[in-house]
């Protein structure tokens, strides 16, 4: 975890949390200072939606602390969280399966070397 400092803007520390047998979070820390932009990277079951229900108060750490701007933080539930600055934006991609077999297309378009792929005779978005 790099130093303490006055820039640390969020601070995840030691933070755990199990689901009866399955422990999902062991430990883990995390630190975001001004400007900066993370990605949570891993495996299905990595615990990274979990760290994020944790920092957006859908979840309660069973150990650990948070701290928002220097001062303890230890959100009620996401509209507390969402009331200090927190909020999550969930990915659902079954609201618009539309939308997501467009861009599979494309991708299988490229992959197929495709040299133009028009979208405008069906532009993406949602029918009237």
């Amino acid at each position: 975890m790099p130093d303490a400092g006055n820039d640390v803007l969020l601070r995840m520390h030691g933070i755990e949390k199990r689901f009866g047998p399955v422990h999902a979070l062991r430990g883990v820390d995390l630190d975001v200072r001004a400007g900066e932009v993370h990605a949570l990277v891993g495996e299905n079951g990595a615990g990274k939606s979990t760290l994020m229900k944790v920092l957006s108060g859908a979840h309660r750490p069973d150990a650990g602390t948070m701290t928002l701007d220097g001062a303890p933080y230890t959100p009620a539930g996401p509209l507390d969280a969402r009331r200090r600055g927190v909020a999550m934006i969930y990915q659902e991609l079954s609201l618009a399966p539309h939308l997501f077999q467009k861009m599979a297309d494309v991708d299988d378009a490229d992959a197929a070397g495709a040299q133009t792929l028009d979208h405008r005779e069906e532009p993406l978005g949602f029918a009237a």
